[in-house]
C-alpha cells in the first residue's frame, strides 16, 4: 500500500525488488505452511514475523516498528523444528540496504534478528538446516 507515485527512485527500486522476489517464490509460497515465530502479532507490537515452512526450508519475514527511544533493537524467532542443529540464514530482501544481523542458537532453536538501522523496516530471510 502507499503512494507509489510519491516514491523516489531508491524507494521504487525496493518495491520492484520485492515484487520480483515474490514472483520467484510464488510456487513455494503456494504450498507452504504458515507459522508465527513470535506468536500471533498484536496491533501495537514493535516486532512481527510470519514464517512459511516448505519441507524444512523456512521463508521468514520480520517487521520492526520502533515506537520510540526505549524500543528494542532485536528480537528472537523460534524454530523448534531446527533445534539441535546448525542452519544457513540467507537474507533475501532488501539487498540494497544494510544487512540485518542474525545469530543462531542450536541449543534453543532460536534466531536472534537485529535491525541495523533502528528505524522501521522489514527483512525476508531463508532459513534451512545445514547437513
Amino acid at each position: 500500500s502507499g503512494r507509489l507515485d510519491l516514491m523516489g527512485d531508491d524507494q521504487f527500486a525496493l518495491v520492484r525488488d520485492a515484487v520480483s522476489l515474490s514472483k520467484q517464490l510464488r510456487d513455494v509460497i503456494a504450498v507452504s505452511t504458515p507459522f508465527w515465530p513470535l506468536g500471533l502479532p498484536g496491533w501495537a507490537d514493535e516486532w512481527l514475523s510470519l514464517g512459511l515452512d516448505h519441507d524444512g526450508e523456512y521463508l521468514v519475514t520480520v517487521w520492526n516498528r520502533p515506537t520510540g527511544p526505549d524500543s528494542v533493537a532485536c528480537t528472537t524467532l523460534d524454530f523448534p523444528g531446527l533445534r539441535g542443529g546448525e542452519v544457513e540464514v540467507e537474507e533475501l530482501h532488501p539487498l540494497r540496504l544494510a544487512t540485518w544481523a542474525t545469530r543462531w542458537s542450536a541449543k534453543t532453536g532460536q534466531l536472534e534478528v537485529r535491525n541495523p538501522t533502528g528505524k522501521a523496516g522489514a527483512c525476508v530471510f531463508r532459513v534451512c538446516a545445514t547437513p
